[in-house]
């Protein structure tokens, strides 16, 4: 048999009332405004849908832009503290480095975990924020590494440069100030 095996529970008829409500109101509007002449389209739609094909038209299209619009304003009421999940063009380092950055701090200090093993770890000055093939993180003394070894180093050097290529993890934390202190 090509049935559903678990059929739909009978709705109630308030259950159904809600879901016509915007269907009604934009009839009763249409039917108020002399727009459309409802017993007649009750009493045979497709004649009149053959007879007033656009003013049918245009009252389907009310309808679905009042549904649409009650859809938005719930999602929106229901939503409103939520933070877009997807953000079109929005790299992930460009969201954990810029967009995440708690109000009150001014830095990121990260810890890049290389494909040699080594970890660095230093303030987060600028990066490549398109996506585009092997982005680069530029980081700011003070610069510490790890090396596979598990010898720290603090390297003198002001700046250091880590191409996307080389990186197979990144960690990071927000702080106050402008070192990794």
């Amino acid at each position: 048999m090509g049935g559903r095996s678990d059929p739909r529970p009978i709705q109630s008829a308030r259950h159904l009332h809600h879901r016509l409500r915007p269907a009604s109101l934009v009839l009763g509007i249409c039917h108020s405004r002399d727009f459309l002449d409802t017993p007649l389209l009750q009493e045979d739609p497709g004649a009149y849908l053959m007879d007033h094909p656009w003013r049918c038209f245009a009252a389907a299209g009310g309808f679905y832009a009042l549904a649409y619009g009650i859809a938005y304003a719930a999602s929106r009421m229901v939503h409103r503290e939520s933070a877009g999940a997807i953000v079109p063009g929005a790299t992930s380092w460009t969201r954990a480095i810029r967009n995440e950055l708690p109000k009150g701090n001014r830095a990121v200090v990260i810890t890049v975990e290389l494909r040699d093993g080594r970890h660095v770890t230093g303030v987060v000055r600028s990066f490549t924020v398109a996506e585009v093939e092997n982005r680069e993180l530029h980081l700011v003394a003070p610069i510490k590494v790890r090396t596979r070894a598990g010898l720290r180093v603090n390297l003198p050097e002001d700046f250091l440069i880590v191409r996307e290529e080389d990186v197979l993890a990144i960690s990071g934390r927000y702080v106050k100030g402008n070192s990794s202190s």
